[in-house]
C-alpha cells in the first residue's frame, strides 16, 4: 500500500510540478521568445491577467505573468519537488494556511481601496504555490 501511494505521489508531483516549471520559465524567457518572434503570450494569458504594472521588471524585459502568478507557480513547482521526497508529508490542512494570506490579499484587494504591492504579491503567492502541493499530496 505504502508503494502504491509513493507513486501516486510521483505521479501528482509531476503532473503539477512540470507545467508549473513550463509556465515559469516561459514567463521569464517571454521579452527574449518575443523579440525572436515567437509568441508565448495567449499560453500566458490563459492564467494571468499580466497587467505590467503588476508584472515583475527582469533585466531583459517585463516578465510574462504578473508578480503573484510568478511567484505562485514558482511554488507550485517548488512544493512539488520538495513533496517527492517520502518522508516530507505535511497535514494537509497546513496547504490552506499557505494558501490564505494569497486569498486574503487578493479579496481586500478586489473589494477595497486597498492597493497591494508586487512586494506583498510574491510573498502571499509564493506560500500559496507550495500549499497547492501539499492540499494535493498532504497526509489527512
Amino acid at each position: 500500500m505504502a508503494d502504491r501511494s509513493e507513486r501516486i505521489r510521483r505521479v501528482l508531483a509531476l503532473v503539477l510540478g512540470i507545467p508549473a516549471a513550463l509556465l515559469l520559465g516561459l514567463s521569464l524567457a517571454r521579452p527574449i521568445l518575443r523579440d525572436a518572434g515567437n509568441s508565448v503570450d495567449p499560453l500566458l494569458s490563459a492564467t494571468c491577467h499580466r497587467l505590467p504594472e503588476r508584472s515583475l521588471q527582469l533585466p531583459w524585459g517585463t516578465c510574462g505573468l504578473c508578480a503573484r502568478c510568478t511567484a505562485f507557480w514558482s511554488g507550485v513547482a517548488a512544493g512539488s519537488v520538495l513533496l517527492l521526497r517520502p518522508r516530507l508529508r505535511p497535514p494537509f490542512w497546513s496547504g490552506f494556511l499557505l494558501v490564505l494570506p494569497l486569498v486574503a490579499d487578493g479579496l481586500l484587494q478586489q473589494h477595497t481601496s486597498y492597493e497591494s504591492t508586487n512586494l506583498l504579491r510574491v510573498l502571499t503567492g509564493f506560500p500559496a504555490g507550495l500549499g497547492i502541493p501539499v492540499l494535493a499530496m498532504g497526509r489527512s
